[in-house]
């Protein structure tokens, strides 16, 4: 099958134009079965960047990119800190793709919108983050032979791989392959986890008197 999902999230993400979170970073997701390969993968936010990683550089201490994200008079700003809302990619497309998964998830699902949902880092208190969901699957063996179909998406790799490479690229990636080649050297070497978050988790443990052993 081909796997399409989205969803909303909190407000934090300003449109094209605007200074005013009015959209999440809303997710989307479209995996494709590849005739002897990995399915092709594409699994974004609809944001420059994922939130997590602008939480994480503040936690970090370093500063972001350009571009990432803007203080509170939409001004662009290095320091994570000062982030008040994010930015969609491709400015007004991006915006536009993000738009569409908005009312998918949650016009269509009947929940909540991203103006109205529950931050996702604001845990208790009675926050509840109420976002909504659009998954849907597609079965290629309704239309044409799912191997052919399959046969058909590698080729389209394949070309992909095979394209004439810019000055100082060593290789033409496919969505999918950066992180499918993390997850592996992920199973052989383990996953590096930055010393502040591993403090954050020990605190977090001793809190809820839980047993927190890890080797830094």
């Amino acid at each position: 099958m081909i796997g399409v999902s989205m969803a909303t999230a909190n407000a934090i993400v300003a449109p094209t134009g605007s200074k005013q979170p009015m959209l999440g970073t809303n997710p989307l997701s479209i995996a494709i079965p590849a005739y002897g390969k990995e399915p092709f993968i594409l699994d974004m936010a609809t944001s420059v960047v994922a939130n997590g990683k602008i939480k994480l550089a503040a936690k970090e201490g370093h500063e972001i990119p350009a571009g990432w994200g803007m203080d509170e008079n939409g001004v662009v700003t290095t320091d994570p800190n000062k982030v008040k809302f994010l930015m969609p990619f491709g400015d007004y497309k991006g915006y536009g793709v993000s738009l569409a998964i908005e009312m998918l998830s949650s016009v269509l699902a009947m929940a909540n919108n991203s103006r109205n949902a529950g931050s996702f880092w604001k845990p208790g208190d009675g926050n509840v983050q109420g976002t909504g969901f659009f998954v849907g699957a597609i079965n290629p063996g309704a239309i044409m032979d799912p191997e052919e179909f399959a046969k058909g998406v590698a080729a389209v790799i394949d070309e992909m791989k095979a394209a004439e490479k810019a000055d100082g690229i060593d290789e033409v990636l496919v969505a999918g392959e950066p992180e499918q080649r993390k997850y592996e050297k992920a199973i052989r070497e383990g996953v590096y986890v930055s010393d502040v978050v591993i403090e954050e988790l020990k605190s977090l443990a001793d809190e809820a008197g839980i047993p927190f052993d890890v080797a830094v």
